[in-house]
């Protein structure tokens, strides 16, 4: 019964050695070449000089915008809704673990 459990991890373990790595990940690491020749490997020739110049627009545009960590906390909690949100969703989650529910499931 175990062995069947491990036939699609051995199955999936194989298919990733032959998946190539993903193009915006290979731009974001500044290899564009390589980031060309993978999306040459699942895209129609005619399709990859488009797509690689909006995958490198995205990238650039990330660029100039891109915040800390912190900043972007301080502007996602900045609204009235979404600190709601989080009071109640906290909220739940405590009193369910006080009541003991997870004991009885």
């Amino acid at each position: 019964m175990f062995s069947l459990a491990g036939i699609p991890s051995v199955i999936m373990y194989v298919g990733m050695l032959f998946m190539p790595e993903t193009p915006r990940w290979l731009i974001y690491h500044k290899k564009p070449q390589k980031a060309k020749r993978s999306l040459a490997r699942v895209q129609k020739k005619d399709a990859v000089d488009e797509i690689f110049q909006t995958i490198v627009e995205d990238y650039e545009e990330y660029c100039k915008t891109k915040m800390s960590f912190i900043a972007l906390l301080k502007k996602i909690c900045s609204s009235r809704s979404v600190i709601l949100a989080l009071i109640v969703g906290g909220s739940i989650h405590m009193v369910k673990n006080l009541a003991g529910i997870n004991a009885i499931v």
